[in-house]
């Protein structure tokens, strides 16, 4: 599980969300743990990057491009 984000993995997540932009896909986060969600919203990430409570909603998510 993922405790903690630096730049380099917040650029890490840009970059695959990039790559994987349709038709090749949709990156989902799944279950982002509280303390990170705050990260994402001052970055304005939870904006661009969607996510799912669970493994489920996240494969509905990415299938539903």
């Amino acid at each position: 599980a993922l405790e903690q984000i630096d730049s380099s993995g917040l650029g890490a997540l840009i970059a695959l969300h990039k790559t994987l932009e349709p038709p090749r896909g949709r990156l989902v986060l799944c279950a982002v743990p509280a303390r990170i969600q705050p990260i994402l919203k001052l970055t304005r990430l939870d904006r661009i990057l969607a996510q799912a409570p669970d493994l489920e909603s996240a494969a509905a998510l990415a299938r539903a491009t």
